[in-house]
């Protein structure tokens, strides 16, 4: 098996960029942020292929999609499932842009690394984001 988190941190293909992450809950039908976090990452960012972009929803493809690597530990996630959860999808800052997830492949046994995209947003740290 090839061993590709180390790649994904090299000097030579690797940028920072920072992983703001929220969770809440809803109470009494209101919903409530209960934690944000910001994660500082070093990975390879990309713009998303052709071939990449077919494997997304329709309307996500009208968007300007990046690509975002990381290594593990480090995790990038998306919106989870169960709404107890209250597990939003992670906004990506990169180079003064602002890029919510929307697919997450997770390779954490069998590579060691995570590969997320993400579309271009307005801003980053809207309580409705």
């Amino acid at each position: 098996m090839i061993e590709v988190s180390e790649l994904i941190k090299d000097s030579d293909f690797a940028e920072s960029y920072a992983v703001h992450r929220k969770q809440g809950i809803w109470e009494k039908g209101r919903f409530h942020w209960k934690e944000k976090q910001r994660f500082y990452y070093t990975g390879v960012i990309q713009p998303a292929t052709e071939k990449e972009l077919e494997q997304l929803d329709t309307g996500d493809r009208q968007k300007f999609v990046m690509k975002f690597l990381c290594a593990y530990p480090d995790e990038i996630f998306v919106t989870q499932q169960k709404e107890q959860e209250g597990i939003f999808s992670d906004m990506i800052e990169c180079s003064g842009k602002f890029y919510k997830v929307i697919k997450v492949k997770n390779w954490r046994y069998s590579g060691g690394y995570c590969r997320a995209f993400a579309v271009e947003v307005e801003h980053g740290d809207s309580e409705n984001s």
